[in-house]
């Protein structure tokens, strides 16, 4: 699984030309927050892309190992392993036909 990488570049951290000028020190702080908020919903954006990515990975994963499964399954089925015994081949091939 190829691993993609990403770089969040930092934006809008504080606005080279404010639509007024800041008076107040809650006015500083407030945009301070936002451009905060603004940071994290950009990065929630790409956190969210990259599990997306992650799920798709995965549920093909899923897919290929349970093919390989019944693969297997139907192999030992018709050519027992002859590393094992008699009774724990019976025993494998039990464990693996009721997810069949």
């Amino acid at each position: 699984m190829p691993f993609y990488r990403r770089t969040v570049v930092p934006q809008r951290l504080c606005p080279r030309n404010p639509p007024q000028p800041l008076s107040e020190l809650r006015d500083v702080s407030h945009l301070a927050t936002l451009s905060l908020l603004r940071q994290l919903a950009d990065l929630c954006g790409h956190s969210l892309a990259l599990l997306e990515d992650i799920e798709g990975h995965l549920l093909a994963l899923g897919r290929r190992t349970d093919s390989l499964c019944r693969r297997t399954v139907r192999l030992r089925r018709r050519l027992p392993c002859r590393l094992l015994g008699p009774q724990e081949d019976e025993e494998e091939l039990g464990k693996l036909r009721p997810g069949d």
